[in-house]
């Protein structure tokens, strides 16, 4: 083996060394972001979200609409969800995830399909209006989503 490919080799062995250490770096620096993150949002969101939460849980339950809460703020990312279930049809979720900044993301999971991120709300400014803002919005998506869709032959369609 020439001495050009011996030196070759160990630049690219020290080049991969140097990488796993950042890398090594970087997913401890965002373990330690996570959970100052979880620390900082998990208090307010059970305090101002869970009981929107229940509440409306509540009542769709008595409206025949079946929901549950579930509290994920224990985990990485720290998530609230509140699941939506209408009979006849898949299940539909809000999720309120803790983001660094601290913020708090509303996300819309409606029959399966991501509808994407909605805004971002910083956690000092999360109360129960903006919660009931976004479970709004959000409800609106699932209940539209039940609606039956008229088929792709329409009501003019020949039969053979």
């Amino acid at each position: 083996m020439s001495v050009t490919t011996v030196d070759q080799l160990a630049r690219i062995i020290e080049q991969h060394r140097q990488d796993v250490a950042a890398a090594k770096h970087a997913a401890e620096q965002r373990a330690r972001d996570d959970e100052h993150t979880r620390h900082a949002c998990e208090a307010p969101i059970r305090s101002v979200a869970i009981p929107v939460f229940r509440e409306w849980s509540e009542r769709l339950a008595v409206e025949g609409y079946p929901t549950r809460v579930e509290d994920r703020l224990g985990c990485r990312p720290p998530t609230l969800v509140f699941h939506f279930a209408p009979r006849g049809s898949p299940e539909s979720a809000l999720m309120l995830v803790c983001e660094a900044g601290p913020a708090v993301a509303f996300r819309m999971i409606v029959e399966g399909q991501d509808v994407g991120d909605e805004p971002h709300t910083p956690l000092a400014e999360i109360d129960p209006s903006v919660v009931v803002e976004g479970l709004s919005r959000f409800l609106t998506v699932a209940l539209a989503a039940t609606i039956p869709r008229r088929s792709d032959c329409g009501p003019h369609a020949r039969s053979a």
